[in-house]
């Protein structure tokens, strides 16, 4: 998830410095798990955007036909994508978004809303969520080594 958010951060900023102020931004993504945990992706860049100065003007939810679904292992069938329409909303460019510790401070963030959804989970028993809260600190202790370096 760390990953994928620095990611991100790097594609949004890129569409942040190229569109003009009240240009629209579409994005296009599914929902994903990571641990059997969802992660909802309309909310994580609607999140991220807002940080750039876009503001979210509508996310449609669309079935993928049969024909088109993607199968992953460890992600199942994807069934449903997400259309997201963004508006940059100032030319202002925000000095903090390009500051690595807010992404590292937002990834830490979201790892640590999926570790208590897990802890929360009454269908994981106690070996599983100890196994996937060790792989989320883990990662946690990854960011927050990187933010000391900053």
């Amino acid at each position: 998830l760390a990953q994928y958010i620095i990611d991100m951060q790097k594609v949004l900023m890129e569409a942040n410095r190229v569109l003009k102020k009240n240009k629209h931004l579409i994005i296009v993504v599914a929902d994903t798990k990571i641990e059997n945990e969802t992660i909802y992706s309309d909310r994580l860049f609607t999140e991220l955007c807002e940080i750039l100065n876009f503001e979210p003007i509508c996310v449609y939810k669309r079935k993928i036909p049969k024909y088109r679904k993607y199968i992953n292992s460890s992600l199942g069938k994807i069934d449903e994508e997400n259309i997201i329409i963004f508006k940059k909303v100032s030319e202002y460019s925000n000095k903090y978004m390009y500051n690595d510790a807010i992404w590292n401070n937002f990834a830490i963030k979201k790892l640590m809303e999926i570790e208590a959804r897990i802890i929360s989970n009454e269908e994981l028993d106690r070996k599983e969520k100890k196994k996937k809260i060790e792989k989320i600190n883990q990662a946690i202790t990854h960011l927050m080594l990187d933010l000391r370096s900053l």
